[in-house]
């Protein structure tokens, strides 16, 4: 782009020659040097189209700044929704689909209930119900266990702890995570899986969501009954 501006600016001067009407090559004979002659500027002073180069050149270099500047606020936004498939989904979203799953799983061996709360679910989850604050291990073990990646869990755990003290709260996790209707973590189940495609209407159409998101058939099964029981399924 900087290059395009700059040709628009100077004249154009041949590689081997002089330059004639309208820019074409004059009828002079060729010279053996490869290097374009300089352009002189007008006696009395420096080069109006230099100076006007120079305007542009930090024109586009505080543009491009501004443009850097709003991508990185972009990019720290700090509502993390999950269940949202596509190319629109951030690392972080799918870190907390891994979240949502690995939670599934265990409400589907007892260990977790669809009634608690979406957002302290999640954090026990993630934290492997060891309490006090999230590591950053803690949370990559977790999403690798959901289906997720190491990536995808530092993408997330970037986004909760800004200030890079290396450990989260579950007030700070919950002020991060968007909270689905309802606020239970059998809400945010329920979201998931319609946002994956499908409804939940059926019980062959929730098993096959169930099994679609890394369940094995009895954990779908056990777990499509508790949704049912409850209303969800």
């Amino acid at each position: 782009m900087i290059t395009a501006l700059q040709t628009s600016l100077f004249p154009l001067v041949s590689i081997t020659g002089g330059t004639g009407a309208a820019g074409t090559p004059s009828d002079a004979p060729e010279t053996s040097s490869s290097v374009a002659p300089a352009v002189q500027p007008a006696s009395g002073g420096s080069s109006s189209s230099s100076l006007l180069s120079s305007a542009v050149l930090q024109q586009l270099l505080q543009v491009q700044s501004q443009q850097s500047a709003t991508t990185k606020a972009a990019a720290s936004g700090t509502s993390v929704t999950g269940s949202s498939p596509g190319s629109g989904q951030t690392q972080a979203d799918a870190a907390v689909d891994a979240l949502i799953t690995l939670g599934a799983k265990q409400a589907a061996a007892g260990q977790v209930s669809l009634g608690d709360p979406y957002q302290s679910t999640l954090f026990n989850v993630a934290s492997g119900n060891s309490g006090g604050k999230l590591t950053q291990s803690e949370l990559q073990q977790s999403v690798i266990a959901g289906g997720g990646t190491a990536q995808e869990a530092n993408a997330l755990f970037d986004q909760l702890d800004p200030s890079g003290t290396g450990t989260v709260s579950e007030t700070q996790m919950a002020s991060q995570l968007a909270t689905p209707a309802g606020g239970t973590f059998g809400n945010g189940l329920a979201s998931y899986l319609n946002a994956n495609g499908g409804t939940d209407d059926l019980q062959q159409s929730l098993l096959q969501q169930l099994t679609g998101i890394g369940l094995t058939q009895a954990q779908a099964n056990s777990l499509a009954q508790q949704m049912q029981s409850t209303g969800l399924g």
